[in-house]
């Protein structure tokens, strides 16, 4: 009888540290599903909305959805979320949605993994940047 005491007492904590470890497990692989799942709605979003901004430019749909081919890889919309969500930018979504309208429509090329392109683009938005502001721009084109 203390045998089966004892081997039900190891078998319930087996049990316990098995469940915990996969548990964390799990719950790291349906983090990282939901995050790029919030990147793809931001993607749509985000193309959306600057197609929209085109179309309401005197654009046809189809040309606009050209103009806006660019943002539909998932790397620039994890550097476009950067530049919305980043601590030392956050630059709002209507200024980023307004210049990348202007980018699309006059067929400006901008490569976000180009500092250079980085720093031109964020300083259409905010004139002077600071230091950490810069750095953050390095951080995100070097990403």
């Amino acid at each position: 009888m203390v045998q089966i005491l004892i081997l039900t007492k190891r078998s319930v904590l087996l049990v316990f540290l098995v469940t915990t470890t996969f548990g964390t497990a799990f719950a790291g692989v349906a983090e990282n599903e939901d995050r790029l799942r919030i990147l793809q709605e931001k993607k749509v979003s985000l193309s959306y909305e600057v197609t929209r901004a085109l179309v309401a430019k005197g654009l046809h749909e189809e040309s606009a959805k050209k103009k806006t081919s660019f943002l539909h890889s998932a790397h620039n919309a994890q550097k476009l979320d950067s530049l919305l969500h980043h601590e030392a930018l956050r630059f709002p979504k209507e200024k980023v949605i307004e210049k990348l309208t202007r980018y699309a429509l006059h067929d400006t090329p901008l490569n976000l993994d180009s500092y250079h392109d980085l720093v031109g683009f964020a300083q259409s938005i905010y004139p002077s940047l600071n230091k950490a502001q810069l750095a953050a721009l390095s951080c995100i084109a070097k990403a």
